[in-house]
């Protein structure tokens, strides 16, 4: 048992070490596309899910340390935006859902990159599956008045928005 227990702690050193490796490529690549396009590089397109439960959604409490982030990510040559927002919520979280509508879009320069993005953000309800952790990183519920200060890119502003539609 204590050897499980070592050999997880091991597993789990040698994962963060892989993540910071390919995020350490992924800005280096974003640096030579900006300076490549001398600055003129198009966004790229991503999508966000929001789910919602009483005053609280579900964030991914990121692995690379850029803090609460919605489930989503860039969506593939030929893929409608929506499909992205349905695989990338069951890649990150483990959960099937269901697209209402478009919540809140994004753009323009996102905080920590060179390049730009347009987030489409889905508000979307759970059909299935079971929350679990992702390479990503973790789930969790938050509040939406405790969690804007650990928000990664602009999903504040998204935080703020539930909180202005939310009664009195």
């Amino acid at each position: 048992m204590t050897s499980t227990t070592a050999f997880s702690g091991l597993q789990k050193r040698l994962f963060k070490i892989a993540i910071f490796s390919a995020k350490t490529w992924v800005a280096l690549v974003q640096k030579a596309l900006y300076l490549l396009s001398f600055g003129e590089f198009p966004p790229f397109v991503s999508t966000s899910v929001l789910l919602q439960k009483d005053n609280q959604v579900l964030v991914i409490d990121r692995t690379d340390g850029k803090g609460f982030g919605l489930p989503g990510g860039f969506v593939r040559l030929h893929e409608k935006t929506e499909d992205a927002a349905r695989r990338e919520a069951r890649e990150e979280t483990g959960l099937e859902v269901e697209i209402r509508d478009v919540f809140a879009v994004l753009s323009g320069k996102r905080r920590g990159t060179r390049l730009g993005a347009v987030d489409i953000v889905y508000s979307a309800r759970i059909t299935g599956g079971r929350i679990r952790d992702s390479i990503e990183g973790q789930c969790r519920w938050v509040g939406i008045d405790t969690a804007p200060e650990r928000m990664a890119f602009d999903y504040a502003d998204v935080l703020e928005k539930i909180s202005q539609q939310l009664p009195e």
